[in-house]
């Protein structure tokens, strides 16, 4: 069982320049803890534990394979509690194929002027809201940012572009060609433009384990749905 933390809260009187402790309780901190253990029961579901052997510091329970192959001894999961939050760790080569990019374009160079891809932002959706927030971008960004993600919510998403008509002669084989192109352009990005937070997840850098990114959730119904998706694929790649 994990240990229990606790607030302990005093109510105080001042009677002539001199305090007095009138009342005391002590309340269970609530977050973290029911995070937690929630986090290690899904983990036993998902049959995390026959395949993973689990470490317990005084700051994470860490995961490793229980038979590393040779140059894979490192953690795979990574859990940390923390006041109403409980923040999960995942090496950072998984999120290439399961999260959202967020580009804007920049113009450089002044005498051959060019555009290049800046990336601002990388989120995860929650599955559970996916239809929300597609619904989202399409009222925020129209029909054009909702073809770009073609009802996914992973890969690339270039909040600034526009369609435009083109013309003209392409060579002796192609002749004369029209159609519709769709130009990608730079903008001030707002990540409130993406609608509800509680839809998808940020993450930040784990100090320390640098090969990994971290994910802080609150939510036990998000804990479960993160889990369910990168638990199963941690298990599948390892």
């Amino acid at each position: 069982m994990c240990p229990q933390e606790f607030d302990l809260i005093q109510r105080i009187r001042i009677e002539d320049g001199v305090p007095r402790v009138i009342s005391t309780r002590i309340q269970v901190i609530e977050g973290g803890e029911d995070l937690m253990s929630l986090a290690i029961n899904l983990l036993k579901e998902l049959g995390f534990y026959d395949k993973f052997e689990e470490k317990r510091t005084s700051q994470y329970i860490g995961y490793k394979l229980k038979n590393p192959r040779k140059g894979a001894k490192r953690y795979q999961l990574i859990l940390q509690e923390r006041k109403g939050e409980l923040c999960i760790s995942i090496p950072e080569n998984l999120l290439e194929k399961n999260t959202l990019k967020i580009f804007n374009c920049e113009q450089t160079g002044e005498e051959f002027p060019d555009t290049v891809d800046v990336l601002i932002e990388q989120i995860w959706v929650v599955p559970s809201k996916e239809d929300i927030f597609l619904k989202t971008i399409q009222s925020k960004y129209g029909k054009l940012g909702l073809e770009q993600l073609n009802s996914e919510v992973v890969g690339s998403f270039y909040p600034f572009c526009r369609e435009y008509e083109f013309s003209g002669f392409c060579g002796e084989y192609e002749g004369y060609v029209a159609g519709m192109e769709v130009e990608y352009l730079a903008g001030d990005f707002d990540m409130a433009s993406l609608g509800d937070p509680d839809t998808y997840l940020t993450f930040q850098e784990d100090k320390l384990f640098p090969y990994t990114k971290q994910f802080c959730i609150k939510s036990p119904e998000v804990v479960q749905e993160f889990l369910n998706t990168f638990g199963k694929i941690i298990m599948e790649q390892n």
